[in-house]
């Protein structure tokens, strides 16, 4: 296509798509995520072709490209001019290629979407636009950013290792054409990554689901990059982790994508018919120059072998066969084309030792030929001030960053976090505790003197080195350029994590499988370790998160002595004061990162800091309704450990709550997901939470009971709905955790609130249905009786469980399948787990309440302090396993008070008896 018709072409698709308005860069991650009625229609057909794609590529359904569009105009005979027209613009986006689609989805999306889209290509396991020249007159557009959120697993020895994909050295090879052929390139550019047997579609090719005839015309020069990730289970022919080059259209009409191929790979394989061989010429010449091998794959069933050594002699006899080399299909089956293949590729990668990491390699690009996004100002001015942060960090010892960078939260809020909970629990308290503190005035003095310390080392020292820059860049930085920064300090300080914690984790591995033979002593011991090894987890572990916790604290420092009027320094000749601290937090919020309720590390809530984000969310939301008439729709999920409680949240409202980067939830976080106006639903977000796992294996028995009952209050609590995670079929630990949260419901006369649990089981197929149903009801009758039982202790008439958590065993009881489809590293997310998803997906949304059964934003803040104080004050009811403890323990003291009391009258009778003698 013709470079003026190409452009061309570009502007009428994007009218065709209707998103014309969102080219170029304007698609936010927002918007990606935003559930309309067309994300929840069951006809997908009716759907726009654009949000078609977004809709399934976002639930991580590799499908996504299979894009199905109604039949323009089937069976109906149009009645007027508008009609017409109408059928003919539906006729012309039948026949769109879906790879234009992606492109054109691509190219709109701003700088956080395209890494978005990316993450969720990367999930499905298909290829992803790495370089893109939109017309002659423009230098190739290389895109390095949208890569950089994207994490492999490496094998290493005995030990899986994440490491992100642009800085991992690795193997590369480049697929091209020289002019038309019977053969796909891409179908065979998958099975040189997958086999022959049933490859994976990572290229889209002429034979995957929902191609078109006509061929892509925006995508003609594309080059799309895909990974092989290797493993011990491999039944293919490739051992080693490869980067895959794949060219869209005639290599020899794009030439400048051919230099950059041959910079880029260490072996090129060109598809070839021996028509066009002589055409050739001129692309291998370039890949020469460059360095790179070349393997000439000849197409015709019956190629003229002379025809082919004259080529060879006449234009590249000065080339070993390590240098170049040529394979012909002739007849051969697939296979064993594959096979020569892998061996011919494997024998030019060992007589070159070059090995390619992209995020070096984009720097070393000639800037007058090609163009990298992230040397782009909104680029540069973020880099430098995260690399200036991650500095910092680095620069301090491993042990001592989050004492010397994070003092606020580290040297005071935890400790008077835990004052503050002996306070409101100190009659509750064992004696040498009590003891310590000596009365509750002493033990007030002593927090008022720690919030105190932390103010005055605040006006002392002002913030840290790295929170200075942190707020620095809220302030400096513009709208494009600190949604850059706060994603590459997220992925900088991940990656700092995973390198920081790994030898925890192995360490942990291989304590595990001491315990195999272990004796009981020796399990003791490594028990022991196991829980030391957790808190030097949670030690070191260090995040975005971390550095919003510290904002928190910082304002609550300044609101203690609100009446000093202070400002905060951040810079040169930059100071703000103490109340735009929250607006921070609520900008982190809207660009999709979580916001933490409960601090996992201190187990409280921070409720002035809570209340400080609530207050200003609504203006920074701009939402539409006066904000006490803002509605939010709160849901939540509960689970045990480990269970794919925030993958799968992420999956569903495309969330970015934590799943790798070696750190567990730790806490109760949360995030917005928007609702499209046209949807008139009660509310206008979703407010989604996260919560640690219950179960977990860094505390002890006894602390791990309470942990899990005020976890399971707390979520339960806060959530209009709450999704209960179980991996399998196994419900036990719900027989525990449920009836303690619905006793403390009682205790707290909470019970006016009516929240709704759905049970959700991972990893169990469909049809297991009617089994686990069964297994279901006897779980509610069991609930029912517990919940009766602690009506009698609590003395109040009797109730069943779904009068106070709203729970019906036919509705709210789901089926999803394993995450994967296959095995790792290469496996793609379940298609059965996206459709699963999506399906519960919908069904929470239907079960949102009426409008006056919301909580405003402001008054959801207030309910959080509520619940949390009401929590935070009775700790009896959640020191016991199970409601027929706290019956048993009841029991048990009426008993002993009642000895007690027997005893005392006893002495008294005896007292009155003696002193009677005495006065005789």
């Amino acid at each position: 296509m013709a470079e003026a018709s190409k452009t061309q072409y570009f502007d009428e698709l994007l009218n065709l798509l209707d998103i014309k308005e969102y080219y170029p860069e304007k698609l936010t991650r927002e918007k990606l995520y935003e559930i309309t009625p067309e994300s929840l229609s069951s006809d997908k057909k009716s759907v726009t072709a654009v949000w078609q794609f977004i809709d399934k590529i976002t639930r991580y359904n590799y499908h996504a490209r299979n894009i199905q569009t109604q039949n323009a105009g089937a069976g109906t005979k149009p009645k007027s001019f508008q009609e017409k027209r109408k059928i003919q613009r539906d006729s012309s986006i039948l026949n769109v290629h879906p790879l234009d689609v992606l492109a054109a989805v691509f190219l709109c999306c701003d700088p956080i979407a395209k890494q978005d889209l990316v993450m969720h290509l990367w999930g499905c396991k298909l290829s992803i636009p790495f370089a893109i020249q939109p017309s002659k007159d423009e230098r190739l557009l290389v895109y390095l950013w949208p890569l950089r959120s994207l994490i492999g697993q490496f094998q290493e020895l005995d030990t899986w290792v994440e490491t992100s994909l642009i800085d991992k050295s690795m193997k590369s090879v480049a697929f091209l054409r020289v002019g038309e052929n019977e053969y796909s390139k891409s179908s065979l550019l998958n099975s040189i990554i997958g086999g022959s047997e049933k490859p994976h579609p990572m290229f889209f090719n002429r034979n995957s689901e929902g191609s078109k005839r006509k061929k892509s015309d925006l995508t003609n020069g594309l080059v799309e990059i895909g990974w092989f990730l290797s493993s011990d289970n491999d039944e293919g022919q490739l051992t080693k982790p490869h980067i895959f080059f794949n060219l869209r259209g005639d290599a020899t009409k794009n030439l400048s994508q051919v230099e950059l191929i041959g910079q880029l790979a260490t072996v090129t394989i060109v598809l070839c018919s021996l028509c066009n061989l002589e055409n050739s010429k001129g692309i291998l010449k370039i890949l020469c120059e460059n360095k790179s091998r070349i393997i000439i794959l000849i197409s015709d069933q019956k190629p003229d072998f002379t025809v082919i050594s004259t080529f060879l002699d006449n234009s590249f006899s000065h080339l070993s066969e390590t240098q170049m080399d040529i394979i012909t299909i002739e007849e051969d089956m697939i296979c064993e084309v594959l096979e020569s293949l892998h061996h011919v590729i494997s024998k030019m990668e060992s007589d070159d030792g070059r090995e390619l990491v992209l995020s070096d390699f984009a720097k070393n690009l000639p800037s007058m030929k090609y163009r990298v996004d992230e040397t782009e100002i909104h680029y540069t001015e973020a880099f430098e001030i995260s690399s200036d942060i991650l500095r910092e960090v680095r620069d301090t010892k491993e042990e001592k960053r989050k004492d010397t960078l994070l003092p606020l939260q580290e040297r005071f809020w935890k400790k008077w976090a835990q004052m503050d909970r002996d306070l409101a629990r100190f009659d509750q308290l064992d004696p040498s505790k009590r003891k310590r503190y000596g009365n509750i005035t002493n033990l007030q003095k002593d927090m008022f003197k720690t919030r105190q310390s932390q103010y005055f080392h605040l006006k002392k020292n002002g913030l840290s080195a790295p929170m200075k820059l942190f707020v620095g860049a809220f302030v400096k930085l513009n709208y494009v350029s600190r949604k850059i920064f706060l994603r590459m300090v997220k992925l900088q300080l991940d990656i700092l994590s995973r390198k920081t914690l790994k030898p925890f984790y192995d360490e942990y591995q291989e304590l595990l499988k001491q315990t195999i033979d272990a004796t009981e002593h020796e399990r003791i011991s490594i028990q022991k370790q196991l829980l030391d090894l957790d808190t030097k987890k949670a030690k070191f572990s260090f995040g975005l998160e971390h550095f919003i916790r510290e904002l928190g604290q910082t304002y609550e420092a300044c609101l203690y002595h609100s009446e000093d009027n202070i400002s905060i320094f951040c810079g040169k000749d930059t100071e703000l004061p103490y109340e735009e601290i929250p607006r921070f937090a609520c900008l982190a919020l809207l660009e999709g990162y979580p916001v933490e309720i409960l601090d996992g590390e201190a187990c409280y809530v921070p409720t002035r800091w809570i209340k400080g984000v609530f207050s200003i969310l609504p203006q920074c939301l701009d939402v539409q309704k006066p904000q006490a008439k803002s509605k939010v729709y709160v849901i939540s999920v509960l689970g045990i450990q480990s269970s794919g409680k925030s993958t799968f949240l992420n999956t569903i409202f495309g969330l970015q709550f934590a799943v790798s980067a070696g750190r567990c939830t730790e806490g109760v976080y949360m995030q917005l997901i928007k609702l499209h106006k046209s949807l008139d639903s009660n509310a206008e977000y979703i407010l989604a939470i996260d919560t640690e796992g219950l179960k977990a294996a860094k505390l002890t028995t006894t602390e791990s009971i309470q942990h899990d009952n005020e976890m399971s209050t707390f979520v339960i609590g806060l959530a209009d709905t709450t999704v209960i995670n179980l991996m399998g079929e196994n419900a036990t630990y719900l027989q525990e955790n449920l009836p303690i949260a619905v006793h403390a419901f009682l205790r707290m006369n909470l019970v006016g609130l009516h929240p709704r649990c759905n049970i959700v089981h991972h990893n169990v197929d469909e049809r297991n249905r009617q089994k686990l149903l069964e297994q279901t009801r006897i779980l509610e009758n069991c609930l029912n009786q517990l919940t009766s039982t602690a009506c009698e202790v609590e003395q109040i008439p009797r109730r069943l469980f779904k009068d106070i958590i709203k729970f019906n065993i036919t509705d709210h009881t789901d089926y999803i399948p394993a995450l994967f489809e296959g095995g790792q590293p290469m496996a793609p997310i379940n298609i059965g787990y996206s459709k699963q998803s999506d399906k519960v997906r919908k069904k929470l949304i239907e079960f949102m309440p009426p409008y006056d059964e919301m909580f405003s934003l402001t008054d959801f803040a207030k309910h959080i302090e509520i619940l949390w104080n009401a929590i935070n004050k009775d700790s009896f009811v959640f020191e016991f396993k199970t409601t027929l403890e706290t019956e048993a323990k009841l029991d048990l003291d009426k008993g002993f008070f009642q000895i007690l009391k027997q005893f005392l009258e006893k002495v008294d009778e005896k007292a009155v008896k003696y002193k009677r003698k005495l006065n005789m």
